[in-house]
């Protein structure tokens, strides 16, 4: 039956409408107490008439919404589902984050590093560049890892870029000096730090900057022997003269180096304690000695049958040594004075010798002395 009021579907045996609470018009003998019983409640709780109201028949009437007739476990069992999910996906991407980041990468490099898994440390140092191409402490971890992994050369190409971000960084140019040393690539050695400018990184790069010796004696042309002698600050040189570039197998400099007649051209190179070369010096000299002629000697060669003196004439400049019969030598009589002819067969030889000690051919004289 329909109620009148609100035109809504009554459920048998009700006197009133459980909608809008409109009185139905049914024998009186349906007015049961569940009836009364069930219309009090609703009163009671001033149930909004919308409310939808499942009521069985001959049971004790049950008044629920419509919500409450699902489990509540069931609502807060979906929400419970949701923050789950909600909270595995955000741990999830944290974890992504964390192990897929710069700081994640560049740990794992370190802990290979001290590991020395260094194939796995330029693997995750690699990862943390990609990240930040530029940044400092990444690149000289790179380098480092290469040169353990026997790359020397690779680890300068990664630093060399730096340079010019880091021009006075003391690290960076203390790792590429140490590179290029460790490869004897001594040329660019020199020619890196020629470029360094600031004064503390040329203090830090001390140990790799050599200073080439010095001489004593300026290049050029001299009369007679010459001696020269070789400075350096506190460092090991080898010199040649025979034109050859010296190293450490060369001439090692302990005293000074006697120059004779001709030119010489001495060649000297310093190394210091970390074996680096410094920059090949050379100087050129030439020796020119002047050797005197034979000496002249009267009288000529003869025989004589009277006292006769001997004369040698000496250049100034120059000394003269004399025997008989046998060839002079700087140890034989100095010539002072005319010297009395023995009488008898001789021969008689005489040589001139310079001040720079240039010895001249030897004069012979045959004499032959009777009174």
């Amino acid at each position: 039956m329909k109620c009148p009021k609100c035109d809504r579907e009554v459920p048998p045996g009700f006197l009133f409408c459980p909608h809008c609470l409109a009185e139905i018009p049914w024998v009186k003998e349906f007015d049961t107490v569940e009836t009364r019983l069930e219309k009090k409640r609703l009163e009671e709780k001033d149930l909004p008439p919308e409310d939808d109201i499942d009521i069985l028949p001959d049971r004790p009437i049950r008044v629920r919404k419509e919500r409450e007739s699902l489990p509540k476990w069931l609502f807060s069992g979906r929400r419970l589902v949701l923050l789950w999910l909600a909270a595995a996906g955000a741990l999830l991407l944290l974890i992504y984050v964390q192990t897929h980041s710069f700081e994640a990468y560049y740990r794992k490099a370190v802990e290979s590093m001290n590991a020395k898994d260094y194939d796995q440390a330029l693997a995750n140092i690699e990862l943390a560049a990609e990240k930040r191409p530029d940044d400092l402490n990444t690149n000289l971890m790179m380098a480092d890892i290469l040169e353990q992994e026997g790359k020397p050369d690779e680890a300068v190409l990664v630093l060399k870029p730096l340079m010019a971000s880091y021009p006075d960084n003391v690290d960076i140019c203390m790792e590429m000096c140490r590179l290029l040393t460790i490869q004897e690539r001594y040329a660019e050695l020199k020619d890196f730090l020629r470029g360094i400018r600031s004064e503390k990184v040329r203090e830090a790069c001390s140990d790799f900057i050599v200073e080439p010796p010095r001489t004593s004696l300026p290049e050029g042309t001299y009369a007679g022997e010459q001696t020269v002698s070789l400075f350096t600050e506190g460092q090991k040189t080898f010199y040649t003269v025979n034109g050859d570039d010296p190293d450490t197998k060369s001439t090692y400099y302990e005293n000074p180096i006697i120059l004779k007649e001709g030119t010489t051209e001495v060649k000297a190179v310093s190394v210091n304690a970390l074996n680096i070369p410094s920059e090949i010096m050379c100087w050129t000299y030439v020796i020119s000695v002047d050797v005197p002629d034979a000496p002249e000697i009267t009288p000529h060669s003869g025989a004589f049958y009277e006292s006769t003196r001997i004369e040698i004439a000496v250049p100034d400049g120059c000394r003269a040594y004399y025997a008989f019969d046998e060839m002079p030598t700087t140890e034989s009589t100095e010539y002072m004075s005319p010297i009395q002819m023995p009488s008898g067969a001789h021969v008689f030889y005489a040589i001139l010798v310079s001040a720079s000690g240039n010895v001249s051919e030897v004069t012979t004289r045959d004499y032959y002395l009777e009174y």
